[in-house]
């Protein structure tokens, strides 16, 4: 990148931003963002309220994000969401963004708004409207078709009127304007691919009429678009050169005013569910014989083609109970990462435009990975595939590309309760992300904790606004990247400014749990380690004060801060400490003590060296790589002490002091006068996995006229520092004591008490606070700790009596998306004359899950679902509608004693697709693509239910099921005689039958106490074809397709679980096959490092401390 230090934003946008007004609030330069004057790392993670309807776990969720060293918050806003009807805009309740906006404003967390108003993330529609989408006159993205678009001045119309409306609120909380606001930048659209090299696919008028929109709504922060890769798009504002406009003059392009992209680039393998015909792109399956064959009508029952033998051969059959195809664990392919990562800089130079002459934003980089319906693995095994370090590795590879504005997608991936995710993705929205679907932090974002407080926090020494540097690296370890990037603003020279080494190991020979190997930087060599696929950043030329200069330290160091008017490092010891610390020091300072005590007091002492000790004119660290011994390598003789110390005189930079750390403690470096120089921190590796911290001033604070003071903490499961100084800790069964260092003599809490005076004397503003959490306490003694569900009750639908059916035109009428039937089921019945003894038989084509009674005789279960992208039941892009055909004879269900016969078809849609990219499949067809009996069916009327989201408060909190406000009702009667007991606690087995059709199943259990948090999961076991449809109290949780999977286990949100207190379990069960189905409500029983189910797993409860 070019050394530009200085904003340019030469866009001739109307829209662009007004830096001359606001540029003192938010700015840039050409490597990052200036919030208040001041140069900041942003480090955000994505946040998807929708995703989180029960609005009081929002604090939690963003104070967990804050406590893992996130400053930076991203929302989508959801249109369909906030507009279940045209006529409404809903900003209230698990919809009020005005308190999202409040929460980030206390907790001090900044944000990145993105109104869309498409939005991807795959929900329904894409985040537009049913309303909308059932305006067949509306082009949705401007697309006529795939690939082809004209703008659409119908749809502008609309998108205004939503962007009015959201702006209104989002313009309040703008930093440019509000002193506290949270609001930094504001994001146009989303993924609106513009070009690729030679051919233009949007129109400019789509991005000019969205930001003319949010500009004249009172939106004053900077403008960017996230390009769906590395293409250019909307970066340059140079003229347009339509292929299909090519005899008109050109007209400039729209120009965003910083370049936005998003980075995806590891996809989880295919399992054996997959077409293994098809063609694979990226995550994309697009098609292959198995389309072919559809093409002409033969199969086409999406997964498996189970009524066709000859396509039998492109599927593997996995009918097999708890078949599961995993992926391999930490098998991410590591040159997909640095083939894509490791050219950024360049490739953003040579974009051009906004990409040179401001920050880029990293809009999105992927955390995991989605899941979709039918896959034979689940997100526990995306966790592991991704492995622990996944996150940390690529956060120090964007860090080493001189990426200053990264967003994490996603932090939090929550649940797509009821039917608000699109036709990809089942319940769990879990994306193996930082924070588990039911709340655990795992692995993978407590070490991308360690990188994004190291990189935050070393702002103040110039991370912020680096460059790549050539300062002359060598190492003893092949395929090692080590990347060097120097401060870009300071007095002096070059050679004065900081540095920054960035490591990552992708060697072939360091397959082992960890490599050491030696580091020489200039010409002086250093112990190092490193795990395979893992990384560091190590800071090297930091001047701390006149007379001491750390020069390099190849022990990790987490995050920095002032303490007691001193530097204070915090470093992260492995159980073998490998590594050293070396200062140079210079000018009068001819001598340096180092006090140091273990944190508990029981280990103290002091060390001294001197310009006149007996090594300090001797080179110590001249070795070259291969030759430097394994004492070296390991720190010294002084093993027994925490802390080693020698003096040496190396030739290239003079006097120098090294330590080496044998085990956890904290240490002052004072001068020949008792000045203190720094201190450090030292802690054991298993205590990073705690730590967290409050940064200070020198850092990113976020209020631009109060002074931020550091603090950090560490010993708990869960541990926040807030602005105000207060902690919030819940700790697990395991924890036992919690340690606090702060800028304040006075503790956060009155509960904590001062550590010894030995380590006050080294590590001022020291405090703990013994813990003894009773966790065993709240669990049911039963076994697998499950909650007893009382009362049993059940309702079966009958067809006849129960509905009030709609009649239709079968030829027009039958699109579930024209009535806004488009969640969960839309069921269809056909009344026909049929004399007795007629042979009759319906051919059937529907989306995506459907069961055919007939008579009041259940007669047969139908799925067509694909993931290939041009397919029978495709789930985006091409749905090949005449194919998946499949006939049922209705011969031997005919009543023989009727002359007039009902067959009722229910149809449980998974969702509409979400219209990505260019493609227009929004509208793809579900429910009822086609019916028709043969033999002689006379008379035949078709009439259809649904329940029409746009009615609806919530549109996506229905099943589409009768009877369903009665059974989920509060005020439900228990003594109903339309409603059976049935007998049954906890484990609950049900034998299930078809001939029950689809029924309601109602029972209660007792909320967990309120002093702790103890989610709940719901888990289903069944032998085959089951669908369950689950409601907690008002909630549609979620939905359980045996074996069309792959979830079991649901997660019941806290915020819907009434605490001490009864509450109800509502279940719509439809069975294709008779099978039993098991129903148990426990706790979360996981590994306690990656939070992933294991039945060696411990119940996932915490205490509420603080």
């Amino acid at each position: 990148m070019k050394d530009v230090l200085v904003a340019a934003n030469p866009s001739a946008e109307p829209t662009k931003y007004n830096a001359e007004k606001y540029g003192s609030r938010v700015n840039w330069s050409r490597q990052c963002m200036f919030i208040d004057g001041k140069p900041t790392v942003i480090v955000s993670g994505e946040f998807q309220y929708w995703r989180i309807p029960d609005r009081s776990r929002w604090k939690r969720i963003l104070l967990q994000m804050k406590s893992l060293g996130l400053n930076t918050v991203r929302f989508y806003f959801h249109w369909g969401y906030h507009s279940p009807s045209e006529d409404a805009f809903i900003s209230d309740g698990s919809r009020d963004i005005e308190e999202l906006f409040n929460l980030c404003e206390e907790l001090q967390l900044f944000v990145i708004a993105a109104p869309g108003p498409y939005i991807c993330a795959e929900t329904q529609g894409g985040g537009f409207p049913t309303w909308l989408l059932a305006k067949r006159n509306v082009r949705i993205r401007h697309l006529k078709r795939h690939f082809m678009k004209k703008f659409d001045a119908k749809l502008a119309e609309y998108q205004n009127i939503y962007y009015r409306n959201i702006l209104a609120i989002i313009k309040n909380h703008e930093r440019t304007t509000n002193p506290t606001g949270c609001v930094i930048l504001l994001q146009i659209e989303n993924e609106l691919l513009h070009k690729v090299p030679g051919i233009t696919f949007a129109d400019d008028e789509e991005m000019r009429s969205l930001a003319s929109c949010a500009r004249e709504s009172g939106s004053t922060v900077p403008f960017f678009h996230n390009d769906d890769m590395p293409h250019g798009s909307w970066a340059t504002g140079k003229k347009n050169h339509y292929l299909k406009n090519c005899w008109l003059p050109s007209t400039p392009q729209y120009r965003t005013d910083i370049y936005g992209v998003d980075l995806y680039f590891v996809f989880a393998p295919r399992d054996d569910r997959a077409d293994r015909s098809s063609l694979a792109v990226g995550p994309f399956q697009i098609a292959g014989c198995a389309a072919f064959l559809e093409f002409f009508c033969i199969g086409g029952l999406g997964i498996g083609g189970d009524d066709l033998g000859c396509i039998h051969c492109l599927y593997k059959s996995t009918s097999a109970v708890g078949e599961r195809t995993t992926p391999p664990p930490n098998g991410w392919n590591t040159k997909s990462l640095a083939g894509y990562i490791d050219t950024l800089e360049k490739r953003f130079d040579a974009i051009g435009g906004a990409a040179e002459g401001a920050p880029v934003v990293c809009a999105e980089t992927q955390v995991g990975w989605i899941n979709q319906w039918a896959r034979k693995r689940d997100y526990d095994d995306l966790y592991n595939y991704f492995g622990d370090s996944f996150s940390a590795t690529l956060h120090s590879s964007l860090a080493a590309q001189g990426l200053t504005v990264i967003n994490y997608y996603t932090a939090y991936g929550g649940t797509n309760y009821g039917a608000s995710g699109d036709s990809e993705v089942y319940t769990s929205y879990d994306y193996s992300a930082y924070i588990r679907e039911f709340g655990k932090v795992s692995e993978r974002g407590r070490r991308l904790r360690l990188k994004a407080l190291f990189h935050r926090s070393f702002a103040k020494y110039g991370i912020a606004e680096s460059v790549a540097d050539s300062s002359l690296i060598s190492c003893s370890l092949p395929n090692l990247l080590v990347k060097v990037r120097r401060a870009a603003r300071g007095d002096g020279g070059d050679s004065t400014k900081s540095r920054f080494l960035f490591l990552r190991n992708f060697s072939s020979t360091g397959k082992l749990e960890r490599s050491r190997f030696t580091l020489a930087y200039n010409d002086v060599a250093f112990p190092c380690e490193l795990a395979f696929k893992d990384s560091l950043i190590l800071p090297a030329n930091v001047q701390l004060t006149d007379g001491i200069t750390m020069h390099l330290s190849t022990i990790p160091v987490v995050t920095r801060g002032v303490v007691a008017g001193a530097e204070l490092w915090v470093l992260s010891l492995s159980d073998h400490p490998f590594g050293r610390v070396l200062f140079r020091v210079r000018g009068d300072l001819t001598s340096v003590q180092v006090q140091w005590t273990t944190i508990d007091g029981t280990i103290t002492g002091s060390s001294k060296v001197s310009s006149s000790d007996k090594t300090a004119g001797e080179s110590q660290w001249k070795a070259p790589l291969e030759e430097l011994s394994q004492a070296d390598l390991e720190g010294g003789e002084n093993g027994s002490l925490p802390v080693d110390v020698s003096a040496s005189t190396e030739a290239n930079i003079g006097k120098c002091v090294s330590l080496a750390f044998h085990g956890p403690c904290a240490t002052t470096l004072l001068d020949q006068n008792g000045a203190v120089l720094m201190r450090m921190l030292a802690i054991s590796e298993q205590d990073s996995k705690t730590f967290t911290a409050l940064l200070d001033s020198s850092s990113d604070s976020y209020a631009p006229s109060a002074k931020a003071e550091f603090a950090c903490a560490w010993g708990a499961e869960e541990i926040c520092i807030l602005p105000s100084g207060e902690v919030s800790i819940e700790a697990g069964r395991d924890d036992r004591t919690v340690y606090y260092v702060g800028s304040s003599t006075s503790p956060p809490d009155p509960s904590f008490i001062p550590v010894a005076s030995v380590v006050q004397d080294v590590l001022p503003g020291a405090f703990k606070l013994s813990l003894s959490p009773s966790i065993d306490s709240v669990l049911p003694a039963a076994d697998g700790h499950y909650l007893p569900l009382k009362s049993w009750k059940r309702r079966r639908i009958n067809w006849s009596t129960d509905v009030e059916w709609k009649k239709i035109d079968y030829a027009t009428e039958r699109d579930p998306l024209d009535h806004h039937f488009t969640s969960g089921y839309t069921t269809y019945r056909c009344t026909f004359e049929a004399s007795g003894g007629a042979k009759v038989s319906l051919k059937l084509n529907i989306r995506h899950i459907a069961m055919v009674y007939c008579d009041g005789h259940a007669v047969e279960g139908q799925f067509c679902y694909s993931h290939n992208g041009i397919s029978a039941g495709a789930m985006h892009a091409v749905d090949l509608t005449w194919a998946g055909k499949k006939r049922v004879n209705l011969t031997k269900y005919l009543d023989p004693a009727k002359a007039s016969h009902q067959v009722v078809i229910a149809v449980m849609s998974l969702g509409q697709s979400r219209q990505p990219f260019l493609l227009n499949d929004a509208r793809n067809r579900r429910g009822l693509i086609s019916a028709s009996l043969s033999g002689p069916a006379r008379n035949q009327r078709w009439d259809v239910y649904g329940v029409p989201v746009s009615s609806l408060n919530d549109p996506f909190n229905t099943t589409g099921l009768p009877l369903e406000d009665e059974a989920v009702a509060e005020s439900f009667d228990s003594d109903n005689p339309s409603w059976d007991s049935i007998p049954g606690e906890s484990p609950m087995g049900l034998d299930l039958k078809t001939e029950d059709g689809i029924q309601w199943l109602r029972t209660s259990f007792q909320g967990p106490e309120q002093s702790y948090r103890f989610p709940l999961c719901l888990k289903f076991e069944a032998r085959d074809s089951v669908v369950v449809c689950a409601w907690v109290n008002d909630l549609f949780i979620g939905r359980y397709l045996y074996d069309f999977g792959p979830q079991n286990d649901f997660y019941v949100m806290e915020g819907v679980v009434k605490s001490d207190a009864e509450n109800s379990l509502v279940l719509a069960v439809m069975t294709l096959k008779d099978t039993p189905l098991r129903i148990t409500l426990g706790p979360w029983i996981v590994d306690g490092t990656s939070g992933n189910l294991s039945p060696s797993g411990k119940p996932f409860v915490l205490q509420k401390v603080l």
